[in-house]
């Protein structure tokens, strides 16, 4: 598989950068991109894993800061970087296998990553969020069906319907039991 790190978007959120430090970083995983990057990138052809960082920071719309300023910013090390890059990319190859496996493809997802103290004067990047149909995109692999909060965000209705088909597929019961 052939890794394209797309981060060339500027610098469009300095007062809120430094909080990331506090808050983790965000990483967004695209698998459906072959389209978009084709028109960069005309010759480019296969399966592409695209990473993307992006300030965690609702007010400012969670924008994307690529590499360079993470590290000219010391938001993180480079060590850094790499350890969160190779993490999302062995997630991104276990969660697609996993979902295929049911009949769903994973078209993108985000995770979130922080740190925290080794208890003496270092750190470790942890992975620090949850994984649902409300921070990825999901779609039927028959019938490119969204089962995903894409039903919500796009007035397609079917929100509970779609998340209890995943459910559903992935063998996990909903029924709550009597205590």
């Amino acid at each position: 598989m052939v890794k394209i790190h797309w981060l060339g978007t500027g610098l469009s959120a300095i007062p809120g950068l430094k909080s990331l430090i506090d808050k983790g970083h965000s990483v967004v995983v695209y698998n459906r991109t072959v389209e978009k990057a084709a028109e960069a990138l005309s010759d480019i052809k296969g399966d592409y894993q695209i990473i993307e960082f992006s300030l965690k920071d609702d007010d400012l719309g969670d924008p994307l800061i690529p590499e360079s300023h993470i590290l000219v910013l010391d938001i993180a090390k480079e060590d850094e970087l790499i350890e969160i890059m190779e993490m999302t990319s062995k997630i991104n190859d276990y969660l697609r296998g996993f979902f295929a496996s049911v009949g769903i493809e994973l078209i993108d997802f985000k995770l979130e990553f922080g740190r925290l103290s080794d208890g003496d004067d270092g750190h470790f990047i942890v992975l620090a969020d949850e994984f649902s149909p409300d921070n990825c995109r999901l779609w039927d692999f028959e019938t490119g069906e969204k089962l995903d909060k894409d039903r919500f965000r796009r007035d397609l209705g079917g929100e509970v319907e779609a998340y209890q088909e995943v459910a559903r597929r992935l063998g996990v019961s909903l029924e709550l039991e009597d205590k």
